[in-house]
């Protein structure tokens, strides 16, 4: 337990500092501009994910120097690529094919390396339709401060506990935490493609390591919130005979913002969701994660028809 608490703290620092030097860079050189899909207002550095990125990589150097490899190590090596992908992506907005390409060797890769025997070969196509879509949907997620760094900085807490994780994991858990003192509201930097890519590759591939399918799925399950904004966002946009895959302002959490909930408040709601069912999921198992997050999809029902923007205005107003 001191290991891990040291593990975390020499993260944060390494982490902390690298955004010291880094920010000045990347306001200079990346800088995200507002446009009519952005919910901030003013000009800020993106890419700043390459802060806990580069912790973790100092964690797997260490990890690799002490025990030698494991799966965590090879899970952040095959992650790595995505990172850079991101970066690119936010420097020169990559075309989709190609970002699609690296995306699906990926998921074939950690499919791989999974200790999940997947028996019927006919569902590998599934398995990694349904990581790239994680990616992305992690990707689709990360439109305010704090939101996407918060929860999955709970998400990887719990994972790391439930499947023993090792040195790699910790020091990607204490570069989150830094980085959210960063971004929570009002950020000074953005993760950008780099940091969100990079964690929706590694949130799939975590929950791939658990020891049963069932177990990697009640895992994913954490992080709910965020998963079934995105996945009902895409619904309803493809119902809409809307482009699935163009930057938009009608998620869930975009449009209680838009109704005037500020960006701490929006990312607390969703970051005390995936903690409650972190909770449920530790104390209780599978039963009492079903139910918190049967509880939070209704909960996200009513907040979308009686709090957050309509998503037929929203619709609307990106058609006009």
């Amino acid at each position: 337990m001191i290991f891990v608490f040291i593990s975390i703290l020499i993260s944060m620092t390494i982490s902390h500092y690298l955004l010291v030097w880094i920010k000045p860079l990347l306001t200079r050189r990346n800088l995200d501009i507002p446009n009519n899909r952005s919910s901030h207002l003013i000009p800020k550095p993106k890419s700043g994910g390459i802060a806990f990125i580069f912790s973790s990589l100092i964690g797997v150097i260490i990890d690799l120097l002490l025990n030698g490899i494991n799966p965590t190590i090879i899970i952040f090596l095959i992650s790595y690529p995505l990172s850079f992908l991101g970066f690119l992506d936010d420097k020169f907005n990559i075309k989709i094919h190609y970002r699609f390409t690296i995306q699906v060797l990926f998921a074939a890769l950690i499919i791989y390396f999974s200790p999940i025997n997947i028996s019927n070969i006919l569902l590998v196509p599934l398995f990694i339709l349904s990581i790239v879509s994680i990616i992305n949907f992690i990707n689709f997620m990360d439109g305010i401060d704090g939101l996407v760094a918060g929860s999955l900085l709970i998400y990887l807490f719990v994972q790391n506990i439930l499947i023993g994780s090792s040195i790699s994991s910790w020091y990607l858990v204490g570069g989150l935490i830094a980085f959210l003192f960063w971004n929570w509201s009002p950020a000074k930097i953005f993760m950008g493609d780099t940091g969100s890519i990079f964690l929706g590759g590694i949130y799939a591939a975590m929950a791939l390591q658990n020891k049963s399918l069932s177990s990697s799925f009640f895992s994913l399950f954490i992080s709910f919130p965020l998963l079934i904004d995105a996945l009902t966002c895409v619904i309803r946009r493809w119902q809409s005979k809307q482009n699935i895959f163009l930057a938009h302002k009608s998620h869930l959490y975009q449009r209680l913002h838009q109704a005037g909930w500020s960006h701490s408040k929006v990312s607390l709601l969703y970051i005390l969701g995936t903690l409650l069912n972190s909770l449920a999921y530790l104390g209780i198992g599978a039963k009492g994660l079903i139910f918190l997050s049967i509880i939070e999809l209704l909960i996200g029902i009513i907040l979308d028809k009686y709090f957050a923007k309509s998503f037929s205005i929203v619709i609307a107003e990106a058609q006009n």
